[in-house]
């Protein structure tokens, strides 16, 4: 959504399939790296734990917090956050909390209303870190840097959707 954005604001990108066969191998790149290690603690551990504690909003915003916390040391290394390797701008923090609160609210409703929790937090994350849609598209590093900044507004979009149908339940979850 966020490259529809983007690209309907700026110059067209063009589809490119020829690194299609990449896309396996992308997921399985990606899988260490963040995705399994991580949500093992996000998902199996923290998240039951906050859930008796707090509603999913509020447990979805406190993982997103430690979630946040936890990348900072890779803001200073040259790759592992969209931040690393570039000057670390206000707008560039603020930018990466709501991306990771906004995702952490969406997977704690996800692994809630799927029942799956930890696969679906892997698998969630696995599709976050992948980044395919570089894959398809031959994109200079500002038109990635534009895209990702525009991926915040569909991430709250959906997070505020599944808030407004959790309130009109009546039980106030997304």
């Amino acid at each position: 959504m966020a490259l529809g954005i983007y690209a309907s604001t700026t110059e067209p990108v063009g589809l490119d399939f020829s690194r299609s066969l990449l896309f396996p191998i992308a997921l399985l790149a990606a899988l260490p790296f963040g995705p399994l290690a991580e949500e093992i603690g996000w998902r199996g551990f923290a998240q039951p734990r906050l859930l008796k504690r707090f509603g999913p909003f509020t447990c979805g915003m406190v993982l997103g917090a430690i979630w946040f916390a936890w990348h900072l040391p890779l803001f200073f290394a040259p790759a592992g956050t969209s931040l690393s390797g570039s000057p670390i701008t206000l707008s560039g923090l603020l930018h990466y909390f709501g991306l990771l609160t906004g995702v952490s609210v969406l997977i704690v409703g996800f692994t809630r209303w799927t029942g799956a929790g930890l696969l679906s937090g892997v698998l969630l994350h696995l599709g976050m870190n992948a980044e395919i849609y570089r894959l398809f598209f031959d994109l200079s590093p500002d038109q990635l840097n534009r895209i990702e900044h525009w991926s915040v507004v569909p991430i709250w979009l959906l997070v505020g959707i599944l808030l407004w149908i959790g309130r009109s339940h009546g039980d106030g979850t997304p």
